[in-house]
């Protein structure tokens, strides 16, 4: 039988780390437990969670990376420890379900040639989360971050990255699946170097896709095991900086895969439309929460106010690190 690694990566989510680790320990089937490793990358939370997984867990392999050094790079120190013939990377906030361990390497036992798989995402009240996209490019940003969202010949590309159409009922071939459950063979993961860290958040499973599929690996979602994902739980700890670091991981995508010199172009031209975005949305953030307050709808006002105050944060904080990224 097939060994399987289960890498999470944890900062400062320890309670949700443990129902993670708790979720793992409930549905590993007996015959199976032999061939599971767990392993924890802690990027130096300072909330107890290494010593909360060495009392209540002690099984579990835990790396104290020393420093909040990304999701990436940690899981990088992860494929360098792990022993299983499949990595399973997890998120912090998922929990897996009763089959998930056996579809997954049973996926990778009837597929010699599949290189990266995704299952079922679904949100904590249920819904179908889209953790299947395409591969970005230059008009699908123009689109979705940017007033030339008006311009009609820009939604076709917009909607092939977003996968807008896409049937999450049937297993399919796809360009890219969220690395908040997504397993790869160890031997590909020590062919290709794992995780390239260049990127300290976000678009490092998006590259790493991508160039398994340029490899000649298939990359595959399925529907046949779920796993519950809360979503966001270590950015929403620091909203504003995680927009600042999406978009520098987007130029370092772009950078890539598009090219210097054409991203060194567009660059120019999407940059003070995004700040323009940014300072449209913080303003209707903003009539919104002073509508919902003058109500009394205070659910809706405190939501807005978080949304006007991230987007303020990055104007006036973080505006000139991403001008410069």
């Amino acid at each position: 039988m097939k060994t399987i690694s289960i890498s999470i990566v944890s900062w400062n989510t320890k309670n949700l780390t443990l129902s993670c680790l708790k979720s793992i320990s409930e549905h590993t089937p007996e015959a199976m437990r032999e061939c599971v490793e767990v392993i924890v990358v802690d990027n130096d939370s300072d909330d107890g969670t290494v010593d909360a997984i060495r009392e209540n867990y002690p099984q579990v392999i835990v790396i104290e990376s020393g420093a909040n050094i990304g999701f990436g790079r940690a899981n990088n120190l992860a494929i360098q420890k792990a022993t299983g013939d499949v990595v399973f990377f997890l998120n912090s906030d998922a929990l897996i379900t009763s089959n998930t361990l056996e579809v997954i390497l049973q996926m990778f036992i009837d597929n010699p040639n599949l290189g990266v798989l995704g299952c079922r995402l679904v949100e904590a009240d249920g819904s179908i989360q889209r953790s299947v996209r395409g591969h970005p490019d230059f008009k699908a940003f123009l689109y979705s971050d940017t007033p030339l969202h008006v311009l009609p010949f820009l939604k076709p590309t917009y909607e092939r990255y977003r996968q807008k159409n896409f049937d999450f009922s049937r297993e399919q071939t796809v360009d890219t699946v969220m690395g908040a459950a997504m397993a790869i063979p160890k031997y590909i993961l020590d062919k290709l170097g794992g995780f390239d860290p260049i990127y300290f958040m976000y678009y490092e499973e998006v590259d790493l896709c991508r160039r398994i599929g340029e490899a000649g690996y298939l990359v595959k979602y399925i529907p046949t095991t779920t796993v519950f994902h809360v979503g966001g739980a270590s950015s929403s700890l620091a909203r504003a900086r995680m927009r600042l670091a999406n978009k520098r991981s987007m130029f370092l995508y772009l950078r890539k895969h598009e090219g210097r010199v054409a991203t060194a172009l567009f660059s120019l031209f999407f940059k003070p439309l995004f700040i323009i975005q940014t300072m449209i949305s913080a303003l209707i953030s903003a009539s919104k929460y002073i509508v919902a307050s003058a109500i009394g709808r205070k659910q809706r006002a405190d939501k807005y106010w978080q949304q006007c105050r991230t987007k303020f944060q990055f104007l006036t904080r973080d505006l000139l690190s991403f001008i410069v990224s």
